[in-house]
């Protein structure tokens, strides 16, 4: 994922997870995550395709609002971020 959405991104990503999953009340988590997460253009949809690529095994094209931004450019036709199945393999393997 870090080569879809940038070292940088990743590491931020990494750091605001650790900060939501640090509250020992369930309640606190999901409030940060519902004012974290939920509204921002640049986390959320990072989040709904890895809950995607869990479900159904496919990494979809970030939007172009996300590209926007974040500043990133547009993967062209033969970047990792276009639509893809990452690993045929490990989603067999996750299923079982």
């Amino acid at each position: 994922m870090e080569q879809v959405i940038g070292q940088a991104l990743a590491l931020e990503r990494y750091r605001i997870a650790e900060s939501i999953l640090l509250p020992p009340e369930v309640e606190q988590r999901k409030s940060q995550l519902r004012a974290i997460v939920l509204p921002s253009p640049v986390l959320w949809p990072i989040v709904a395709n890895l809950i995607s690529l869990w479900y159904l095994g496919l990494w979809s094209q970030l939007p172009a609002t996300w590209y926007s931004a974040t500043g990133l450019a547009v993967p062209g036709p033969t970047n990792v971020g276009i639509t893809h199945v990452p690993s045929e393999q490990a989603y067999v393997e996750q299923l079982s």
